[in-house]
């Protein structure tokens, strides 16, 4: 039987955790399938029945005559790939944006200050960069790198613009939620269901914001936000001008009660990632969010999930995402009289490209195809950081040596 490991160490719940729990389940029926978390991570805490798991502070070797699957990222922040066997292949998977990043000090900020030094500091990521072009030559020779959707491609295209990259795309996936057939009251529930951290304030504010002056055009509007993180109380204090729109907040909502919740509570969802697959697998009329470091500066166009190209779940905001004039009243308008319609042509489209059968017929051959290894990559020189990420990243240890971590990659 065919062996698979899918690695994502971390003590959080974020969407990779979920999307390899979730995955890890399906191809349990014909593979030998291994989870790697932390014991209390939260893959650690719900391993579906038939998956093997390993304790990724207890492990001594992993298991031979398997196909390491993993969120893209620079090799060196793997921190135990000595422990599998040279002859691991290993299928890298661009889950976000950034997961390559080829700089060293971040320009994705909001902060302004950090982003003016990191500027100033481009020069001093030659070597980092010219090492993870040569990284992504050799992942797309062996067919090992794939990405969830358009806008990671593109953004890792951009990044290594003297690489040719295949399009190779995989997008992530959602499990059936319940649909039941029901139409909005006389107030419009909205949604926000994700984590609140600094790229994706600026567009819930932004959202709310414009809620807050369609209240007149389209009735009354309540806003639930399910999320937390570290700009939350950025929302909250931006929020103290929102007048016509009741906002509640709730931390979060455990995967098995999403059901109940979505249903009982959602006319509306607002989100990206996959947050916005929930709501479309339950056929809730879902609009897809965009991100930004940066607050909007312009009128914002909402567009539904099922319009987006690429399998997009989110793309950063450029000046081809705004408009003239709002057309979020109309679309809103429109909702409440073609509700159930616009609700099912979502549900069909996440049933085409983001349910379960679809993984499970593009999957295999993503798998079957990845021929990177880690001896390869060990030969090659990618499992040691260039000179000065070596330098910074032990800088940063000797700050963070008595941080526990959260997570099994490294720093830089």
């Amino acid at each position: 039987m065919r062996k698979i490991i899918f690695y994502f160490p971390y003590k959080g719940i974020g969407g990779v955790s979920l999307l390899f729990q979730r995955l890890s389940d399906l191809l349990a029926k014909d593979r030998d399938v291994f989870l790697v978390d932390f014991r209390d991570g939260f893959m650690g805490k719900s391993v579906p029945d038939g998956v093997n798991f390993i304790d990724f502070e207890l492990v001594s070797k992993y298991p031979e005559n398997a196909i390491l699957v993993i969120q893209s990222v620079a090799p060196w922040n793997i921190l135990d790939l000595h422990k599998f066997p040279s002859d691991t292949r290993v299928l890298f998977w661009t889950l976000h944006p950034l997961n390559l990043y080829p700089f060293i000090f971040s320009l994705e900020t909001s902060n302004y200050l950090k982003a003016l030094i990191a500027n100033l500091l481009l020069p001093i990521s030659f070597f980092r960069k010219r090492k993870m072009a040569k990284i992504v030559r050799y992942l797309v020779s062996r067919n090992s790198l794939i990405f969830m959707d358009g806008e990671n491609y593109n953004t890792t295209a951009k990044f290594f613009s003297d690489t040719k990259i295949q399009k190779r795309l995989l997008p992530i996936f959602s499990t059936p939620g319940r649909i039941m057939d029901r139409a909005p009251g006389n107030v419009l529930r909205c949604c926000w269901i994700g984590r609140v951290v600094d790229f994706k304030v600026h567009i819930l504010l932004h959202l709310i914001e414009r809620l807050n002056a369609a209240v007149s055009k389209i009735g009354p509007i309540e806003m639930i936000v399910v999320g937390d993180g570290e700009a939350l109380e950025y929302l909250k204090k931006g929020l103290k001008k929102i007048h016509a729109v009741q906002v509640k907040f709730l931390q979060n909502v455990p995967p098995v009660e999403l059901d109940s919740f979505v249903n009982g509570n959602i006319d509306v969802l607002f989100a990206m990632g996959t947050s916005a697959l929930e709501g479309a697998s339950r056929a809730i009329p879902t609009f897809l969010l965009d991100y930004s470091f940066k607050p909007i500066k312009g009128i914002y166009r909402f567009r539904y999930l099922f319009d987006a190209d690429d399998y997009s779940l989110a793309e950063e905001i450029n000046a081809s995402h705004y408009e003239d004039v709002s057309s979020l009243e109309d679309n809103l308008l429109n909702l409440r009289s073609n509700f159930n319609a616009i609700g099912m042509k979502g549900y069909e489209y996440w049933q085409l490209h983001f349910s379960p059968q679809a993984i499970l017929k593009e999957f295999p051959k993503y798998e079957a195809s990845a021929t990177a290894t880690i001896s390869e990559m060990k030969e090659l020189g990618f499992l040691k950081a260039d000179i000065l990420s070596r330098l910074i990243k032990s800088g940063v240890r000797k700050f963070k040596r008595n941080i526990p971590s959260v997570h099994g990659f490294g720093e830089t």
